[in-house]
């Protein structure tokens, strides 16, 4: 079954090393939590800090058919709190990259937008080429709004132009404006398919389902 699991997870997500798949055991609540591990798989390097130590985690239901299963927020948090075996966890949003008209002064354009924690560059171990990523202080209640590219969404759209880094983009569904702080670098594009990614409380303060990705503590 473990082997199976990582072969659905890797359709997913293809282009994300995953190194392990840790299933959460939601029938019988996070704090007491079982884990299986899958074997190791590679896929291929990318703009990340101590790859192999880097894990994709989410609930698991009772019906075996449905492998991947969101948790919530405060279910974040309480396994955060509560892990041992992690040294660090970020979530993102359970949609993943989700296409979003952005007006770019008279042109509208279409990214593939990921809500993610905070600390989720800072666990994923990625340093931004240009500018900055996101940090905690980004992902509360009242923080500016804030956006980070891909690389590659820098180059097809913004013709990679150095002076994007303040630049301004008006969400289109929402009317909320979002300034540019950083660009990513090249093969980084997690969830699947992400072009540009904000802040989650900021974006939807409401509750909202997440997967989670987390890094390994160091043995001994």
């Amino acid at each position: 079954m473990n082997v199976r699991l990582a072969f659905r997870t890797l359709r997913r997500t293809p282009g994300f090393t995953i190194t392990s798949i840790l299933t959460l055991g939601l029938g019988i609540g996070l704090s007491a939590a079982v884990f299986t591990v899958a074997d190791a798989l590679l896929l291929r390097r990318l703009p990340v800090g101590d790859q192999e130590r880097l894990v994709a985690l989410w609930g698991q239901t009772e019906n075996p058919r449905f492998d991947n299963y969101p948790l919530d927020r405060d279910g974040e948090r309480d396994f955060a709190r509560q892990t041992r075996t992690l040294e660090r966890v970020a979530y993102f949003a359970y949609e993943g990259a989700w296409p979003t008209p952005f007006h770019d002064g008279d042109r509208v354009t279409r990214l593939r937008r990921s809500l993610v924690s905070g600390n989720f560059f800072d666990v994923l171990g990625s340093r931004p080429v240009l500018g900055r990523s996101l940090h905690a202080e980004d992902d509360v209640i009242g923080a500016a709004p804030v956006v980070v590219l891909s690389h590659g969404a820098w180059e097809r759209f913004f013709g990679k132009d150095s002076g994007v880094v303040g630049r301004r983009l008006l969400m289109h569904s929402t009317g909320k404006t979002y300034t540019i702080v950083g660009v990513m670098p090249p093969g980084l594009e997690y969830p699947r398919g992400t072009e540009i990614w904000a802040a989650l409380v900021p974006a939807r303060p409401q509750p909202l389902d997440v997967d989670l990705v987390g890094r390994l503590r160091r043995a001994g």
